[in-house]
């Protein structure tokens, strides 16, 4: 073969990996940390047990398994469309994955939630949890609160069903004392004899709105106010949805998210691992992970090499959150696998 096919053949080849999707080299993920203690993974759960109850002619069971039949056709209004079915759903999965939500929080950078906020300040650091409204993030970053000493969080939350009630049930629950049976022992008493919070240490403010109207708001400021001062967004087990109800609408709202955060902040994102979605690049449609996505919008649609809007800190394709078998739940606990996802938004540059 003639030098100038071999340089021909070669520039084909180079031309077709670049059209593949690359997941960029990322830092190390840490080692795992440490599981809570279990007296507050058990707090988590008590908060879900006490705030939580359906009428007396509802059985949580049977509505567990009508709900579990609509996720599973895809039919999320029918799925949150009641009450009785936004408290069984809590009850079944949100409590599990506040216990894993707990790990993800407290084994963040401290300053992803101001650990470092300036104690004179009157206001709470602000975290955001886009697709939030099902309770898993409020009783996390409560017991998270709790864990590691935070003064209190102000804590909103976006969804397009109506948790409101749900959120401001568990957010009493933290507050309150738990009820303790009278046959319990004394060390018990002692235990569950203050609440989970202080009142008054975490703040709620709920947002009934599909998120994916960020991305196409003929108000552009609607994002930006509501992120305004905010330390931590976070996106849990809700952006591959995203991604597959519209590639163009999530691009968009992170493309939003990246122009609305003040540098500083974070954005967490966790999810299924494994999760993939269709999108159309070069004229081919093709599924990719969704952790490119995220990475090809935020890293390299969001700003060029040489000046990128986001740092990415960590990435883990795939963590393992195990129940402990000594708690205690009228329910079943399943343990959590997720991938995580963690990036800062840049400085300005000066």
């Amino acid at each position: 073969m003639s030098s100038k096919k071999k340089q021909q053949t070669q520039t084909k080849r180079n031309h077709k990996a670049s059209s593949e999707p690359q997941i960029h080299a990322a830092p190390a993920a840490p080692a795992a940390v440490p599981h809570l203690p279990v007296e507050l993974q058990q707090a988590v759960l008590d908060v879900f047990a006490n705030a939580l109850q359906l009428a007396a002619d509802v059985d949580l069971f049977t509505t567990i398994q009508q709900v579990k039949g609509h996720l599973f056709n895809r039919d999320f209004l029918s799925a949150f469309g009641t009450e009785d079915r936004l408290i069984a759903y809590a009850l079944r999965w949100s409590a599990a994955r506040a216990l894993a939500y707990a790990e993800i929080f407290s084994g963040l950078d401290p300053r992803c939630l101001a650990y470092q906020y300036p104690p004179e300040s009157a206001k709470l650091p602000k975290v955001v949890c886009l697709g939030g409204g099902a309770g898993a993030e409020l009783v996390a970053l409560a017991a998270t609160i709790r864990h590691i000493s935070l003064a209190g969080l102000d804590f909103h939350a976006v969804d397009v069903a109506d948790w409101s009630s749900v959120l401001h049930q568990l957010q009493v629950s933290t507050e309150q004392r738990p009820p303790v049976s009278p046959y319990a022992s004394a060390s018990s008493k002692a235990a569950k004899s203050t609440p989970l919070l202080e009142a008054g240490q975490l703040q709620l403010q709920f947002d009934k709105r599909d998120v994916l109207e960020y991305a196409s708001a003929e108000d552009p400021s609607a994002l930006q106010v509501m992120l305004a001062g905010a330390c931590l967004v976070t996106i849990m087990f809700t952006l591959n949805e995203l991604f597959t109800t519209s590639i163009a609408k999530t691009t968009a709202l992170l493309l939003g998210l990246t122009d609305a955060m003040e540098p500083g902040s974070w954005l967490l994102v966790v999810d299924s691992p494994g999760s993939y979605s269709e999108v159309t690049i070069g004229g081919a449609q093709k599924k990719y992970p969704m952790q490119w996505l995220l990475k090809h919008t935020l890293l390299e649609i969001a700003g060029s090499t040489e000046d990128r809007k986001w740092t990415e800190h960590l990435t883990d394709d795939s963590r393992w959150f195990r129940i402990n078998p000594t708690l205690k739940y009228r329910l079943e606990l399943e343990n959590t696998r997720y991938q995580i996802h963690l990036f800062q938004r840049s400085e300005v540059a000066t």
